[in-house]
């Protein structure tokens, strides 16, 4: 089973959204398959690095945070200080920067590649599109169901994708060349 660390659940809720989003407002603007597929592999590709950067900083700023939070400031004896550093990184849980970069990207890179098959493999483009939101709900529910316990909060994730998606194909619609 998956580990749904911040890496992993960030990377495909956001791949997700991202690649729907694309894929609708590129459909209601009327553009062609093939700038469809073209576009998902740069989104993929250039996404998937900038949003794992931002978890690497993120997640490397909270360790951060919570160490220098942990202190105690009244201490004037600077070996105790560091002394006290040093225990608190290996007593807290420190969420290792470089593992969640790894899962936000490859969540990131492999979701909206995935969306790419039925645009091959399916003649009707709306069709694709089709099974690219059905796909692309059962990866929320599926990541939301890991996350959350209340279905509330699980429908609320669907529901908030979809309204994404829906307003990405109206200004598609809206901005068609």
């Amino acid at each position: 089973m998956l580990n749904f660390s911040i890496g992993s659940s960030f990377g495909s809720i956001s791949g997700i959204i991202t690649g729907l989003g694309l894929i609708l407002g590129m459909y209601g603007a009327k553009l062609s398959t093939s700038s469809i597929i073209i576009s998902l592999v740069s989104v993929a590709l250039s996404d998937s690095i900038s949003d794992a950067l931002g978890i690497y900083y993120g997640v490397e700023a909270q360790n951060r945070f919570r160490i220098n939070n942990s202190l105690d400031p009244n201490q004037n004896n600077k070996n105790k200080n560091q002394q006290n550093q040093q225990n608190l990184e290996n007593k807290l849980e420190r969420k290792d920067p470089i593992r969640q970069t790894q899962l936000a990207f490859i969540a990131k890179l492999v979701l909206p590649l995935l969306m790419i098959i039925p645009f091959i493999l399916l003649e009707s483009k709306k069709n694709a599109i089709i099974s690219n939101i059905v796909f692309g709900t059962l990866v929320i529910y599926y990541v939301s169901s890991k996350i959350f316990k209340s279905r509330t909060n699980i429908y609320q994730n669907i529901l908030i994708t979809w309204l994404a998606i829906f307003v990405t194909y109206l200004i598609g619609v809206q901005l068609k060349v």
